[in-house]
């Protein structure tokens, strides 16, 4: 059977509309890849840096550190501090496992809205935590919802609706970090350095593969003329832009003693879904003139199960179950939420309300949330203070020994 040339150049036709749908479909995926990349990949432009001004080097770092920000508004992921005293020895920290607190956090972000899951353990303690905690709360509109924290089985709070951001954040380093949130000073880093673009001195290390930048410390409950101290921070640029170094250090100069405090924060093992650059590992060493040389705090983080661009505001909501009793500072009223139809009884206010078992009141001078925290703050402190009792009197008694 011989074909005819009207259906040889039929069949021809076919054949080159396949393979040009075929080119167009690459083209099409090679174009969306590249706009893909395009959106996460490092918009750090090294020989554009090197070529710019001072002021075109600062714009083109802003750039990109809103462009690694940005990434990061809708977010999950776990992390989990370890804290305690170390030894410095020849300017070396002596790692050890006795550490005196553990803290695990699950977070979720959506823009400026985060919900937060916290549990405390301490070593001298039970295994399991000591203190658990579940809240939600929106920077922007200044919303906190807090939900059943406890300390060693007694409910100290079961539901609350308040002000101002929730406590607990401080105490998370990894939402430091990536989420810009409050330091224990109330220091938000990124702010603070985007904040300072006009006072930036940039570095180009390219045999390390990094830009640093330094800014001038600010204390945000101090004048400027009360402290003095400088910030700096590293980014990498190979491959994809990401933090891998922050330190901070200051000087009280309003004190007769100028007491000085330094922070070092490595970030390490960044991982990428091609997206974005996140680190996993965050180490931070603080010392201080008041510890002395040969002490600091150490505190290691670990992030785990990094999840970007899948939330909604909804998995942020924090419903109170049924029987919560609910403490509202901004309406000023305290409830009883008694189903899902029916959230609410008759509305008491705050004085009259007893919020625990034991009868106890709740006072508006006090937040729950602040009362864990400095509850755990006096824990440390004491702790701290017992074994610097109790190393003195091992000294004291060698010396005994030895004369």
């Amino acid at each position: 059977m011989t074909l005819t040339q009207k259906q040889i150049i039929s069949r021809r036709s076919f054949v080159n509309w396949q393979w040009l749908s075929c080119v167009r479909w690459a083209v099409c995926l090679c174009f969306l890849a590249t706009c893909a990349s395009g959106l996460s990949a490092n918009t750090f432009d090294v020989e554009a840096f090197k070529s710019a001004n001072v002021e075109q080097q600062r714009e083109i770092l802003r750039t990109s550190i809103e462009t690694w920000l940005a990434g990061l508004r809708n977010c999950q992921f776990t992390s989990t501090t370890r804290s305690g005293e170390r030894v410095v020895n020849g300017g070396k920290v002596q790692e050890s496992d006795d550490w005196s607190t553990t803290l695990e956090f699950v977070i979720r972000r959506v823009d400026e809205s985060y919900w937060l899951q916290t549990k405390m353990f301490a070593n001298d303690l039970p295994s399991g935590p000591f203190i658990e905690s579940e809240s939600s709360f929106d920077r922007d509109e200044g919303e906190s919802r807090g939900l059943m924290i406890t300390n060693g089985g007694r409910t100290l709070l079961q539901g609350r609706r308040d002000s101002i951001m929730d406590d607990s954040v401080y105490l998370n380093p990894a939402s430091q970090y990536l989420c810009d949130t409050p330091d224990p000073e109330g220091i938000r880093l990124y702010s603070a350095l985007l904040a300072s673009m006009t006072q930036w001195k940039c570095q180009l290390v390219e045999g390390a593969g990094e830009v640093v930048i330094e800014y001038p410390y600010r204390h945000p409950k101090l004048e400027s003329n009360e402290v003095d101290g400088t910030c700096t921070i590293s980014f990498s640029y190979n491959g994809q832009f990401v933090p891998v170094r922050y330190t901070q250090s200051y000087c009280l100069t309003f004190s007769p003693r100028k007491p000085t405090q330094r922070l070092v924060a490595r970030f390490s093992k960044a991982d990428s879904d091609n997206r974005l650059a996140v680190p996993l590992l965050i180490e931070e060493v603080v010392t201080s003139s008041a510890m002395g040389e040969d002490k600091c705090i150490f505190t290691k983080t670990d992030i785990k199960d990094m999840t970007l661009g899948h939330l909604t505001k909804t998995d942020l909501a924090l419903k109170f179950p049924v029987g919560t009793r609910v403490v509202d500072v901004i309406d000023g009223v305290s409830y009883t939420v008694e189903s899902d139809s029916k959230k609410t009884t008759v509305k008491q206010p705050l004085d009259q309300v007893p919020l625990t078992k034991t009868g106890d009141v709740y006072r508006r001078s006090w937040s729950p949330v602040t009362v864990v925290v400095v509850t755990i703050n006096c824990l440390l402190l004491g702790w701290l203070v017992a074994r610097m009792i109790f190393s003195a009197r091992a000294r004291k008694r060698n010396t005994i020994k030895e004369t």
